[in-house]
């Protein structure tokens, strides 16, 4: 069973969270009734919605797991922004008024369904298609789930006291599967920007700070300024790093950290082959011979390497067994390159099972890029039994400083919506603190300045970091 430790802590004037869900995938903090149900067999089987000062959500229960911007149909969310049904244009179902529709999984003009999303609206009786950032998507879980919830920005976009919304899908042959039309009265009249954010994300340690980032196609080098200050400012203990140029090494690497502010040492391991992957510790760390080379069995029997390299850091007399990892990209739910991402974790699974049991460390820890917008079975299927005591690890649910989200990629201009693409599982004795998504734009002016961050994230992925909290005396 995968266990999963929620951590979501965040500290603001009021001492409550401000937005009414935290877009982590989970549904525990949907209590509203269903509003609207769809066709007997459609896929859209419920619809629930609900507001709060910043944002619009909705919530859709699907009859099947599938991926949502990975789909075999269109899905359409067609809003009436204003309330007012003289405005905007006619929907597909005869819905009047519709100011903005958002599309997952997409069709062309050929009825042929793309990936992604993409947002088609109404100006002046003009039609436009383009990327859904000016609404402000944001669509949980990134992996296949039976079950999503979607985010939409409240201001400025909704303008009235209430909306109406449709949802339905549309086939490759233009069939159509339509809910019901909708209307929500907002519950809070005052729609407000800005979440309030009033402490340091990157406060002091409470233990090893792990933390893992994708450079984004050797980002690190070209853009080294944004990174060595986010480092400074964060100051981990661990580093897990992804997409570093080709030909790196741990010498480069080594002087790289070097460069950094302070006095400590750093040491790397890095893989081999395109987009490596690396482990840098400011501590002693060793190389582990099993997981210095995995090579796994794709779906067609060819042996291929495996983006991970891990070793074994030694911390204040703690033994840890670090591994860094980057999974296969893109596909969806059942597609090869699902398949794939499930043979490269059996692999690595298979290669960290032995060392576990060979070495005996006091935590065991795993972070990288897992691109899991397919199975979840992928993450699952890496926690079994990695613990030191035999137990699954746990995925640490790392979130944004405002505390309204758990997504760590984004890339404004793309037809992906933001995601949740990074994780970090951990075993071993000791709680964890401090798991926090590292937003330059969340951090606020204060902070940033405080740190020396420049706003714009030098990557696609967002720093995802963690703090293993070890109160107790390392095993002897």
């Amino acid at each position: 069973m995968l266990h999963q430790l929620i951590l979501i802590v965040v500290f603001l004037q009021t001492g409550t969270l401000e937005t009414q869900h935290v877009m982590d995938g989970r549904f525990e903090d949907w209590q509203g009734p269903v509003v609207a149900s769809g066709a007997e067999g459609g896929l859209i089987q419920g619809l629930r919605i609900a507001d709060d000062p910043h944002f619009v959500y909705v919530q859709l229960d699907f009859q099947q797991a599938a991926t949502l911007q990975g789909l075999d149909r269109e899905v359409r969310i067609e809003l009436d922004l204003d309330g007012n049904d003289r405005t905007g244009t006619t929907g597909t179902e005869g819905m009047p008024g519709v100011d903005a529709v958002v599309l997952f999984s997409p069709r062309d003009d050929d009825g042929s369904i793309k990936s992604g999303s993409a947002l088609i609206g109404a100006n002046r009786g003009r039609i436009t298609r383009t990327t859904t950032d000016a609404l402000g998507v944001v669509a949980m879980p990134t992996h296949g789930s039976d079950r999503f919830e979607i985010r939409f920005d409240r201001s400025p976009a909704f303008r009235g006291d209430d909306f109406d919304v449709q949802v339905l899908t549309v086939a490759p042959g233009g069939e159509r599967q339509a809910c019901p039309v909708v209307n929500h009265d907002f519950e809070s009249r005052q729609a407000r920007k800005a979440l309030p954010v009033q402490r340091d994300p990157a406060e002091e340690s409470a233990g090893i700070r792990v933390t893992s980032w994708n450079g984004e196609r050797g980002a690190l080098f070209e853009n080294p300024n944004a990174f060595a200050r986010t480092f400074e400012a964060i100051k981990p203990d661990l580093v897990l790093l992804q997409e570093l140029p080709a030909g790196i090494n741990p010498e480069k690497l080594n002087q790289w950290f070097g460069r950094l502010q302070g006095d400590k040492t750093w040491n790397a391991l890095s893989s081999g082959g395109s987009l490596p992957v690396a482990v840098v510790s400011s501590h002693p760390l060793e190389a582990v011979p099993e997981l210095a080379k995995i090579t796994g069995i794709d779906p067609r029997g060819s042996k291929r390497m495996v983006r991970a390299v891990g070793g074994l850091a030694t911390i204040d007399g703690r033994k840890v067994l670090v591994v860094s990892l980057h999974l296969k990209c893109c596909g969806r739910l059942g597609s090869s390159e699902d398949q794939k991402r499930r043979a490269e974790v059996d692999a690595i699974h298979e290669a960290m099972l032995t060392v576990v049991e060979r070495l005996k460390p006091d935590h065991v820890v795993v972070g990288g890029d897992f691109n899991l917008v397919g199975t979840e079975t992928v993450l699952r299927r890496l926690c079994e039994g990695l613990s030191p005591d035999g137990a699954d690890l746990v995925v640490a649910e790392p979130i944004r400083p405002a505390g309204d989200a758990t997504t760590s990629w984004e890339k404004p201009g793309q037809a992906f919506v933001p995601g949740r693409l990074d994780f970090i599982l951990v075993g071993g004795a000791g709680s964890l603190e401090n798991a926090v998504v590292v937003d330059p734009v969340q951090m606020g002016d204060r902070w940033r300045r405080k740190h020396g961050i420049p706003i714009e994230a030098p990557s696609d992925h967002l720093a995802i970091s963690v703090d293993i909290e070890t109160k107790t005396k390392p095993r002897s």
